[in-house]
Parts: structure tokens; sequence; C-alpha cells
């Protein structure tokens, strides 16, 4: 066990190592069952017995929470028995752990203890274990310690069975032949019935026995390679080259990660080599090496990521943040069910945006729920009291709370309560001193947000927050707060009053309006108590119209506010003016229906919470005053707000989007459009002015614009709102123009690529200042994703997937947010947070600061891909900038009937060119011959480690698979431009390259005879050394004209040729090209004969020969070949055209006699 510690040492505390007995049920048991549980001293594993039953364990990988309480038993017995186990009360002795194979898919295990001091000490104890980054990134040693930790925990009085074992390497019926053909090899009691000593099945068996039952030829070729000549051994100077050429990253620095010695070579045998002779003469053997290649030292990934490594005091908006869309579901947009456990699961899985659709609920409680989509309702209580549990336990940056509020006033106001008493002081309320609200200051960083919960939802005006909200807590309140359908009746008969002495004509018109717009209003009022019904509110119309008609009857002023009105209309109006005023206030009437159809379309487009405000220019509707009609002068007091005004901008915009629209259903109508207008009519007191006239009325109706306003939303939860405001997107240059960081705009993917492909370079400017989030379009009603890379090399911050969807999307997701400690936050590339950089994710050039990349794959082979005897291949795809992306082209050939060590040995797959390499993410997928995936994992390109390496494989939930791996070497180089690999060559290895091109130099004298007449040519200088001139003997390198060679210490120089007194073998490489222009008047004519006698002429005439007579063996060979594979198909076709044929023979016969 020695070399199992050093392979993996964790601290778990002695009461978890030694047990206790705990009381174990779950939610389908209805008993409860006394057992023994243990952790191992690695930590690995819960272990639990009950008396006379087999033990069982439960792999705390799978372990997402473990928390204080939990469901008592129903079963009354099992509570007595309960409470008799302990002094204290149950509550306080009960802990759960929730074990999860994704998101979605949880168990609850409920435990008891003797004493809230045991719970506590448990639940704190595997607090420190569970949910752990590296425990989904072990190596393959570690993962053979793993499962030699879960078999000696399922041992019975010391003693491992052979079926434990078996079950222990998941390989199935398929290849458990393999197991006990390897431990009768060892030795070893064999038959699934016999058991085995510890003592004699120790973690070294074990190791042998993963090389009997998976053996791996593919390490034996790496030795072959490194090892010292034809000795079975590998030196350590050998192992230093091995180290230095093959796994090291050419990028890294050599300060920070120094490049391997002797030293420590030596270290590395004495460590991995398991034969003591070997390490005393320091020699590491083929068993050596493979060790060491499946060790913790030699990950696929750097071992940084497992913690916070990037600069965390950067702005909010230079980071890309882990986000959810519709967290709050658990399968379909439409008909899903709802769950508080998902919130849980999502923020223990690190995300760190998540939303929350709230809506009224039954007894004034908010509720959570996907609206008018036949979903299930979770209470908003339970859910933020389960976002204050989980929101720091993976991570400690902030968490951003994105509000789409389709509440009432009053219940707005319960939901700031709940937000302030149970977050408490994890609730940020008011903006940090260092970073105000203010123009062009920018967003605090995520380590000054430690710990602490943003929410983002509309806000109001300093001035309107500043109202009384004491009023706004009454029952009796929230109730005048709200406009009826009714209301909206009574607007259209009184504005009819205007045109009372018309021509019958007019009359006429306008009495059809009417009986069409209250026909409408009758639609809309069925279409909504429909509505309300499936939400099992039958009676909520019917009462919110009581209480109306109530209302309305005690006010007194509304009968004669309505009758002024119309008589300094009628007063005002003179008899010759009826005929133009009756025209203005029918087109007024007709402005006013047009305004409510536009209601009728705008609300698919817009959000409940949106339509808080309907403002008439100058015309207000006053509840107080019987929903009449109120004219003013002074256009002053009726000004919409700027935030109203960036809406009716909207329309013009390039993308129609809205921060706190639903994100499902902006792209279908809604059907409670009108009475959404109603119950949204701002209510303001106005008193006009007695001799308004006629034109004025017609000029403010016609003049009406329709805009939203924040009107509805309640000041207590506006105050909550800071950094995180959202507003309509006004447009890349109007929010450049007014620079207010702390506004921000979400997009469906629909309207966000549109932005992204009219303004690619607007956007990645827009998301350097502000933050922006983008969601699935609704018509993803099965919870499908987008992809999210592109959204990611625009910057953007918070791409929100379904997580409840394990589809690729997902699967990269959680790739990429592996990184960083699982924190949540991801610094973006210093190109995309540079304010002087304009970065145009669509480039195809390299992107100047960034250092191109090129990475090669080689697919060695794969381990334990499945428990069948099926045909794998697979497929290496790169996902990153459009020009960087490579999907379904590099795949290898399928390997039949082996599902267990597949031997691939594919041809690299060369990706040649990765423009932004940090932005880049590497997918493995492993497939069977049906397509179906076996186990994928995604890794970014900034974490991957070049040199041979083990891949461990995920499910398509993301956890992790035992023992499943992928053996490939990796090779990551930096990207040359044509034409510029010499120089490159040149400045990285200067020795190598000039030795290179001395050669080439030699051959060029040998080739050309050079005579006396060159040493006569002046057109070089000599050469100098200590003040004397030396003459460069005849026939050297030094020789030839117009080059200049030093004569000393040339190996020792970077350069190599000097043209003009400059060094460049592309100088050098014009000298050749004006060469034959030179020497063209010193040149003989050579006949043939001649030239057959010279030998470098009749040496390449041979080589030129043997080359023919390859190429054309070739050919016969690969003729040969293709013959035979066609005679052979050939003959295949005609034995089954012969088969075929007597087939149908028999048939006709078979059938002929049956006619018979």
């Amino acid at each position: 066990m020695d070399i199992a510690m050093q392979i993996w040492n964790i601290d778990v505390p002695s009461l978890l190592e030694s047990g206790t007995i705990l009381h174990k049920w779950d939610e389908e048991s209805s008993g409860v069952h006394e057992c023994h549980f243990t952790v191992d001293r690695y930590g690995f594993f819960l272990a639990f017995r009950e008396a006379e039953k087999e033990p069982s364990c439960i792999d705390l990988a799978n372990v997402t929470e473990v928390k204080l309480g939990g469901v008592l038993p129903k079963d009354g017995k099992a509570r007595s028995s309960l409470e008799c186990s302990g002094p204290e009360p149950i509550k306080e002795r009960v802990f759960t752990i929730i074990v999860s194979q994704n998101l979605v898919e949880t168990t609850s295990i409920y435990l008891c203890s003797s004493s809230s001091r045991v719970a506590r000490e448990w639940v704190e104890g595997l607090q420190q274990i569970c949910n752990s980054v590296q425990a989904t990134n072990l190596s393959v040693m570690t993962m053979l310690l793993k499962l030699y930790t879960k078999a000696t925990s399922l041992k019975v009085n010391g003693k491992i069975s052979v079926k434990s074992i078996c079950k222990c390497f998941n390989c199935g019926k398929n290849y458990e032949k393999r197991i006990l053909d390897g431990l009768q090899a060892m030795d070893l009691p064999h038959e699934k019935n016999e058991e085995i000593d510890q003592s004699l099945f120790t973690f070294e068996k074990l190791y042998q026995l993963y090389a009997k039952v998976c053996p791996r030829q593919d390490f034996d070729q790496i030795f072959t390679k490194w090892q010292a000549g034809k000795a079975p051994y590998i030196t350590p100077t050998r192992l230093m080259e091995f180290l230095n050429t093959e796994q090291r990253d050419p990028s890294s620095n050599e300060i920070l990660h120094p490049h391997c010695n002797k030293e420590k070579a030596i270290k590395i045998i004495s460590k991995y080599e398991n034969c003591k002779e070997m390490v005393k003469q320091g020699r590491m053997s083929a068993d050596g090496l493979s060790r060491y290649l499946m060790s913790d030292e030699n990950l696929c990934v750097k071992s940084e990521i497992f913690d916070v490594h990037q600069d965390m005091n950067q702005p909010l908006s230079h980071y890309f943040i882990n986000s959810s869309h519709n967290t709050y579901l658990t399968g379909r947009q439409i008909g899903g069910k709802s769950s508080v456990e998902i919130y849980r699961q999502c923020l223990l899985s690190g995300c760190r945006c998540i939303e929350l659709d709230c809506w009224d609920g039954p007894g004034d409680e908010p509720i959570i729920t996907h609206g008018k989509a036949m979903c299930t309702n979770i209470m908003f209580k339970d859910v933020i009291e389960a976002i204050k549990e989980t929101a720091f336990v993976t991570s400690e940056y902030p968490v951003l709370l994105s509000f789409e509020n389709h509440c009432s006033k009053y219940q707005q106001y319960k939901m700031a309560c709940y937000c302030t008493d149970i977050f408490g002081d994890l609730l940020l309320t008011l903006p940090l001193d260092s970073h105000p609200l203010e123009e062009n200051q920018p967003l605090p960083s995520p380590n000054l947000l430690k710990r602490k919960i943003l929410i983002k939802n509309k806000k109001l005006r300093p001035g309107q927050e500043s109202y009384d909200t004491d009023s706004m807590t009454s029952s009796d309140s929230r109730k005048s707060s709200e406009v009826r359908l009714e209301d909206i009746k009574n607007v259209k008969p009184r504005m009819s009053k205007l045109s009372e002495d018309f021509d019958g004509e007019v009359r006429e018109a306008l009495r059809e309006e009417d009986d069409g717009f209250v026909n409408i209003l009758k639609k809309e009022k069925t279409l909504r108590s429909s509505i309300s019904s499936d939400r099992s509110n039958h009676n909520t119309f019917d009462k919110r119209r009581h209480n109306f008609r109530q209302r309305r009857n005690s006010s007194v002023d509304a009968e004669d506010t309505s009758k002024r009105l119309n008589g300094c209309i009628a007063e005002e109006a003179s008899t010759d003016d009826r005929n133009r005023n009756g025209d203005c206030v029918k087109d007024a009437l007709k402005v006013f229906d047009a305004m409510i159809s536009e209601m009728d379309s705008d609300s698919s487009d817009s959000k409940d919470d949106e339509k808080d405000c309907i403002s008439i220019t100058n015309i207000c509707f006053t509840e107080n005053d019987g929903m009449c009609p109120t004219l003013s002068r002074d256009k002053r007091t009726t000004r919409t707000l700027p935030e109203a005004e960036e809406m009716m901008k909207r329309k013009s915009s390039t993308a129609s989007t809205d921060s706190t629209q639903s994100d499902d259903e902006r792209d279908v109508k809604r059907s409670e459009s009108f009475a959404s207008f109603g119950s949204s009519i701002k209510i303001v007191q106005q008193r006009q002015n007695s001799q308004s006239s006629m034109d004025e009325v017609a000029e403010y109706l016609a003049n009406y614009h329709h805009s939203a306003s924040f009107g509805n939303i309640h000041p207590s939860l506006s105050c909550l709102v800071n950094y995180t405001q959202p507003i309509p997107f006004p447009g890349f240059e109007k929010s450049e123009e007014t620079n207010l960081h702390y506004l921000m705009s979400s997009f469906n993917e629909v309207a966000a690529f549109s932005l992204l492909k009219g303004n690619p370079v607007e956007f990645v400017k827009y998301n350097q200042r502000q933050l922006s989030r983008i969601y699935p379009k609704g018509s993803r009603v099965d919870s499908s994703n987008y992809m999210p890379q592109v959204f990611w090399n625009a910057g953007t911050q918070m791409v929100a997937l379904n997580l409840q969807t394990t589809d690729l999307a997902f699967q990269l997701n959680t790739g990429k947010f592996v990184d960083n400690g699982r924190s949540g936050y991801l610094l973006k590339p210093s190109v995309m947070r540079k304010s002087d950089k304009n970065f145009d994710p669509f480039t195809e050039l390299p992107v100047d600061g960034v250092v191109a990349t090129c990475i090669s794959i080689k697919v060695i082979s794969g381990q334990f891909l499945s428990d069948k005897r099926v045909g794998t291949y697979v497929e290496v795809d790169l996902y990153g900038l459009p020009t960087d992306t490579v999907r379904k082209k590099f795949k290898t050939k399928i390997i039949n009937s082996n599902g267990m060590n597949p031997v691939y040995d594919s041809d690299e797959f060369s990706f040649k060119r990765i423009v932004l390499p940090e932005l880049a993410l590497l997918r493995f997928t492993v497939l069977d011959d049906s397509d179906r995936i076996l186990g994928q994992r995604v890794i970014p390109i900034s974490s991957i480690q070049p040199g041979y390496r083990h891949i461990p494989l995920w499910t398509e939930g993301c956890r992790p698979l035992p023992l499943s791996t992928l053996f490939c070497h990796i090779s990551l180089n930096v990207y040359v431009f044509e034409g510029f690999s010499d120089v490159v060559d040149e400045l990285s290895q200067p020795i190598k390259y000039q030795s290179a091109v001395e050669k080439r130099a030699e051959a060029i004298c040998r080739i050309f005879d050079f005579e006396e007449d060159y040493d006569e040519v002046d057109t070089y200088p000599a050469n100098t050394t200590n003040g004397f001139t030396q003459k460069s003997p005849k026939n050297s390198y030094n020789s030839l004209p117009l080059v200049n060679f030093p004569p000393n210490n040339r190996r020792e120089s970077t350069v190599t040729l000097s043209l003009s007194s400059s060094a460049s073998s592309l100088q050098f490489s014009a000298w050749i090209d004006r060469l034959p222009t030179q020497l063209e008047s010193n040149l003989e004519a050579v006949n043939i004969e001649e030239l057959k006698k010279d030998k470098l002429f009749t040496k390449l005439l041979k080589k030129h020969q043997k080359e023919s007579d390859t190429l054309t063996k070739r050919l016969v060979k690969e003729r040969t070949t293709l013959n035979k594979t066609h005679d052979a198909a050939l003959e295949k076709l005609f034995v089954n055209a012969q088969k075929n044929k007597e087939n149908e023979k028999k048939t006709f016969e078979r059938a002929r006699k049956k006619c018979r």
C-alpha cells in the first residue's frame, strides 16, 4: 500500500475513517436500516453494511451535496425507533446525501446519527471530500487504486470474493473470462464463488491483473523507440531526452517550467521502477515506463486547472460566466416538471447565473414556473433558501439571479422581503463605493464581489424608488392598483361622447367601432378565463371584477370628472368647426383602436413585465377618476421615462430584444394582451384646464405613441438591483454613447446571431464594456440547445443553456468551465478585453498579439471502452472560431469486436492553424459501430498537455467513466506562415540550421568548378581578423562571389549567409537565382559523352533509375492487390447471385407445388 500512498493521498477525518453506526432510509423504502458507515483512507467510497448482508458502497465522486436535515420516514414505527436512538431531537441528528448521475437524475439518502455533533462531523467531513474537480480527472494508476479500494471495501471477514473483483472491473460477461484467466495465471483463486485473502491480493496484484485483462502493446513501441540501443532498458539520458522532446510543452516558460535534467530523470526512475536492481543501476524497464505514463505526473491536462489560477481582478464583463436558462425545469419547456433540487445541482456544478421565472401564486405567495406552458409550480421562497445553502459551496465568486418578473406589486414586495431576509449579508443591495453607478465606470471584479448575490430585474428611476412602500404592502392597495377589462370598456364609450353632436354617419361609424371593440374584449375575457382555469384559479377573474365594481361604486368623483371633461369639450366646440372636429375625433378614435391592435400585435414580442405602463402623450387614465381621460396643456407633466423612450426606439433597432422578456414566450403570441394592457395602465392624476380645445384633443390623440415603462415594478424590489440593470437593447452606437457599464441586455439566439453577423466587431466591443446574456429561442420546446461557441467567440459573458439536456452544447459548456477550479468564471482572451483592439470573430487571419497554434493528435489505443464485443472508433473535433472549427473530418478506422483494448494506431490528425487557441475546445468522442456514444471528453486547447497522454472519458452527462481512457500522442507547435519556416528554424535551432546551410554550400562548390577568374573578382570584402587581412582559400565556401562566411567560430553565430552585410536565407536563394547570369560568359558547352563520364551525373542517373524501379514495383504490387480485391468481390457477387438464383428456384418450386 506504500505504492498506493504515493499515487493518491487525501486527508480523511478520523471519525469517518473509523466509522460509526447510522440509521439509513430513502424516499422509496418504508423501513429504517441500521448500518455501519465508513470512508476509506483515500476518500473514494462511502461503504456501509447492514448486519448479515453483503456490504455496499457509494462512489463519493457522484455525491454532489451533503447537508443537515432531511425527510423523516413515513412509517410511524420507524420514526419512533429513530427518536429513541439519541437524546437530542431527531431533526438535529438527520443529514442527507445527494447522489446524482447528472443534474436531473438525483437520489437522496437520509441518515440519522446518535448525536448532532456526530452528524455535523459527518457533514463537514464529506463536504471536504465530495464534489472535487480533481476526482473527475484521475490518472489510470489512481483509477486502479480506486478500483482496489472498492474491492477491499466489499470484503467480508477479511476476504475478497472473486465475484466482487469482476464487479469492480465492470467489464461484463464478455470479458469476465479474462479476469478469471488472469487470476489463475497469478496462482490465485479464480472461481466466481471463491474468495481471496486480502493479504494475498495486494495493489500490486491488481496492477498485474489489469495488465493481463487489458494488455498494452502500445507501450512496447514507445519503449523500443527510446531504449538505449538494443538494451532492454532506458538510461537517464534517454529518459531526459524523452521528457524534453515528447512530453514538454514547447510554449512553457523555461524559468517556471525548466527542462528535465539528469537528476530529475533519476528521481522518476526511482519512483516508478519496481525492480530494485534496475533502480540501483539507474535504469528504467518497460514496466517502469508504463507506470510513469499512467501516473498523476502524466495527466492530459495541466494541474493548475484544478485551482483558481486566472486573474480575478478584472471587471465582471471580462469573464465568461457559466449560465443556465429556465433553471427550474427538469425536462421539456411545455408540460415539464419544475424542481427546487435542480437549482442546488446547478450551483454545485459551478453555474453562476441562474434564472427564476416569477409569477403570482395562490395565497399571495410568489411561485416559479414556466408561465402558460402547463409546467408544475415551485415556491419562490423554497428556491431562495436552496440558493442560499448552495451558492458558495463550489465557488466563492458572485452568483447572478436573473428574475423574469410577472408578479403583481404586492408579490414583488414579498419577493424583495424573502431575498433580503433569507440572503442577509450575501445580497448586494448597494453599489460598492469604489465602483459607483456612473458613466464610464467599469464593473467591479469577481474578487470584489466574492460571496455576493446580485439580482437582475427591471429597475425604477432613483426618484421612483423613494416612494412610500407602505401603501404597497396592504391588500387593499394591491387590489386598487390593478385595472380590469371593464375599466378598458369604459374608456371607449366616454371617448365616443366627444362626437355626440356629429352627423349620423360619424355616430354610426363610432357605434360599429364600439361593438367591435367590446366583442374583442369579450373574446379576450373568455380566453383569459380559460387560461386561468388551467392554472386552477377559476374564480380569480370574477373576484377581481367584483372588487373593481365595488371600488368604482365607491368613487364619488368618477362621474363628475367625466361630465366635466365632456362639458369642457362640448363648450369649446363651435358650430363652424363641428365637421372638422368630427373628422379629427374620428381619426383620433381610429388611432386609439390602432393602439389597442398594436398592443395585441406587440404582445408576441414583449413580456408582461415590460408592459408596465401604457402612456399616451399628455393623456393619462386615472383610476380614481373612474378611468376618464384627463387632458393637460403642460406636456412636461406627461413626458415618458427615459427607459420608456428606449423601448420605443427598440422597434427601429437591429435586434428586437428585451432583457427581462420571457425567454421562451417572446416568439409566441400570448392571448392576454388586452388584460395585460388593462392591468398595466399607469395611475396618474392630472387636472386639465377647462379651456382645452378640440384641436388639442385631436392633436394629442393623433400624436399618441405606445411606449413601455417600469411603473409596475415595486420599489422594494427595484432597490435590490445595481450592477445588472436590464434594458432593451438600444443599439451599439447608443450603448457606446451612454457608456453605462451597469446596463445589460438579453437576446434570444436568433436576434443575437443576426447582430453578430451584421456587426461582429461592434458586438465584441459591446461585450468588453457591458454584460450580455443569450438564451435559446422559444421554439426549442424539447429543451435542446444552440451552439454556445458561436457566442463565446463574440465575448458574450452569459451564454445560457438548458443544462437539463445532456447534448453537445452541454458537454462543451461543462468541459470549458472545468478550468479555473470550476469557479464558473473564465477570463476572456486579452484581445477581447483590450479597448484598443478591434477583434473580428469571423477573421481568418492571425490575430495581432496572439500566437497561432498547430496541434497534431494521434489516437493510439483505447481501454475499457465497452463491456460488449462491439466495433469502436474515435472522432476528434475542434470547436473555436469559424476558421478554426473542424467537425466530422478526423476519425479512426473501426476496430471490430473489441471494446476492451482496441489499437487504432491512426494517422496523425493535424489541425494546422488555430488562430485563437485560448477559445478552442478539443473534443474526443468514442462511438460504436452503430454510432452510439460510448464516452466523450472536451478539453480546452489552453489546458491540454503534449506528449503521450491518457485521456479519461466521461459519460454524456459529464460523469467520469471508471478505467475508460484513450491513449494518444499530442503535438503542440507554433503555427508558421508559408515561406517563413526557414527563418523560424534559423532562430529556434541556429546550430542545426547553420550546419545544414554549410552542407548545401559545400554541395554547390562541388557542382561548380571555380577557376582563378573568380579570385580576380573583387566584389566581396576580405576577411579581417585582429587587423590582418586574410585571403580565403580557393574552392572554399568563402571563395564564392558575393558571399561572406566568417572564417572563425562559424557555429557560434546565428548568421548563416551574408549578402551585402545581411544575414538571410532568402537572400541566399536570390543569389542562387542570379548565379547563372553572372557565370554565363565563363561556361562552356558540354556534350552528352562528357556528361556521362561525370561522377555526379552518373550518381544522379542511378538514383533516378532506382526510384523509377521502386515506383514500378509499387505500381505492380498495388495493381495485383487491386486485382485480387476485385476478383474476390466479383467472386462474392457471383456466389451470392447463384445462391439467390437457387433460393428463388426453390421458392418457385414450393409455390408451384402449393398451386397443384
